[in-house]
């Protein structure tokens, strides 16, 4: 797997981003540890992750850290670069954002504790606070870059205004800014109505929205990607109500039978041609793509 610059950083990463969801829960540590290893000899080395992802709330840490710690303090972090998440509101508030000194300086260092480094190579604002000035959060976010508790930043879930807001501010002031953004995005098209989430509060692009990234050194780092892998699942006759409501129409049929078409002549998955596809974008995209077996991993290795 070759690897690219990350947008406006010195951040050299994997054309594809492992997503560390499912570490301790659908990965339990020893296939966790099988997978990250076979990531690595593939070529990957950028893995992203949260302190909401598999979160044990009493204890106060994300399993998803805590094992990709064990993980980097058993292997080293060498090469790895490894971004995570913090300000995600409270699970039962969830209109009630979390971005403040306090709040953010004390995510950021469970993610540091929890993952066994000094600074964190990329770090996520996993939701934004629309009623909050986009220059407020921007500074914050610098003066945790002059701390040195981590080294670029970016916005998750954050809408077209305001991630053009962002780089506006960024240019004016002379400053970095957001290096990536992450929202929900796929080259499907999804049916007006049926929404692929039911949280309200993430935000989905369409192609037309990725015209914001072309004029600009911003990457864009989206997650589902591959449309939960609805043309994986339709090229192998698999059914899925819920996908369907979502994904079925004319353009997709579409689109799945040129990825059909191109898996065939390459001698591919309809996944692997799927990625493919995604990187021939007018754009920088990294997509995050998660996987619950080496099977999986291997055929994401192929792209």
């Amino acid at each position: 797997m070759k690897q690219i610059k990350l947008g406006n950083t010195d951040l050299e990463v994997s054309e594809i981003c492992l997503g560390a969801d499912g570490i301790g829960s659908k990965l339990p540590r020893e296939l966790a540890f099988q997978v990250l290893d076979r990531f690595r000899e593939g070529g990957g080395n950028f893995i992203d992750t949260a302190n909401i992802y598999v979160r044990d709330f009493a204890a106060g840490y994300s399993l998803s850290e805590r094992i990709l710690g064990e993980y980097l303090r058993s292997r080293g972090k060498d090469s790895l670069i490894i971004a995570t998440k913090g300000a995600h509101p409270n699970p039962k508030t969830m209109h009630t954002p979390r971005i403040s000194h306090d709040e953010l300086s004390r995510d950021i260092d469970e993610s540091l504790d929890s993952l066994g480094l000094d600074a964190l190579d990329f770090y996520w604002l996993h939701r934004d606070n629309p009623d909050m000035p986009i220059g407020e959060i921007i500074e914050l976010m610098e003066g945790f870059v002059r701390e040195g508790k981590i080294r670029y930043y970016g916005g998750s879930n954050y809408s077209v205004d305001r991630v053009s807001e962002g780089m506006r501010y960024a240019a004016e002031k002379g400053l970095r800014g957001f290096s990536a953004i992450s929202n929900m995005w796929s080259p499907a098209v999804q049916n007006a109505g049926c929404p692929l989430s039911a949280d309200d509060t993430l935000v989905c692009f369409d192609d037309s929205q990725l015209d914001v990234f072309r004029t600009s050194s911003v990457a864009f780092v989206p997650y589902n990607s591959t449309a939960k892998g609805w043309f994986a699942k339709r090229a192998n006759r698999i059914r899925n109500e819920r996908l369907d409501s979502v994904f079925e129409n004319a353009t997709n049929l579409a689109l799945l039978s040129k990825l059909e078409a191109d898996a065939k002549d390459a001698g591919i998955s309809v996944q692997t041609a799927l990625l493919r596809h995604i990187g021939k974008y007018p754009v920088q995209i990294v997509p995050v793509t998660s996987v619950s077996s080496i099977e999986q991993l291997d055929d994401l290795l192929s792209v």
